[in-house]
């Protein structure tokens, strides 16, 4: 009886160090799903905030962008991210992936992925005014979005990277200390980006963006 005792509990301390074995996220990111999530209260334009994001990366590969968002568990999800760091229930705006490019004029997250078949846009469709190509939430206690220019207005941002596998032998060091790693530099404070170069399949990826 006392050795069974003694295996049940071995074996869940096991179960728990297994469990404290690697970090989704790093530290200051929140995980949802299999993306971690940071907002940043300092304003900036869209740019410069997709710049920022960009200098972020996950132990499992992947850089940062300004959060994509895919279905409306995960609008809830930042949205209410955002209601409970900035203690309002209408927020103020704050910057989304969102932005329409000029030759095509469709609509498209940072991350490369449409934005569709999913949306929130306040009035029901993406509009089209001119000049506006840049997506917010807007400032109501719903969370909706509307678009503004990318340029001139600043706001808060939240960004999103991908999340660390928890099988995956590049994932972050033990102990909750987490990492901003990249092809050409490391960051040791995982909530400071660190600029370097990020290649992916032996291409170097442009990580700077500019006025769509």
């Amino acid at each position: 009886m006392k050795l069974l005792a003694l295996l049940a509990c071995i074996t869940l301390y096991v179960g728990i160090s297994n469990a404290h074995t690697y970090d989704p996220c790093p530290t200051y990111w929140l995980k949802n799903g299999k993306s971690c999530y940071r907002y940043f209260g300092q304003i900036s334009n869209w740019i410069t905030a997709e710049n920022i994001c960009r200098m972020f990366s996950g132990c499992s590969g992947g850089i940062g962008h300004l959060v994509s968002i895919n279905d409306a568990a995960e609008n809830d999800f930042v949205f209410n991210l955002l209601k409970g760091l900035t203690g309002a229930n209408a927020p103020p705006p704050t910057w989304l992936g969102g932005r329409r490019y000029a030759a095509t004029q469709l609509w498209q997250w940072s991350d490369g992925t449409p934005v569709s078949p999913y949306n929130a846009w306040a009035q029901g469709q993406a509009p089209q005014q001119q000049g506006r190509n840049c997506m917010v939430f807007s400032d109501t206690a719903m969370p909706t979005w509307t678009d503004i220019n990318c340029r001139n207005e600043m706001f808060p941002y939240i960004c999103e990277m991908q999340a660390n596998v928890p099988d995956d032998p590049a994932t972050c060091a033990t102990g909750g200390t987490g990492s901003a790693t990249g092809g050409t530099g490391t960051g040791t404070n995982p909530s400071q980006p660190v600029p370097f170069r990020y290649t992916k399949s032996g291409n170097v990826e442009q990580r700077k963006v500019s006025e769509p």
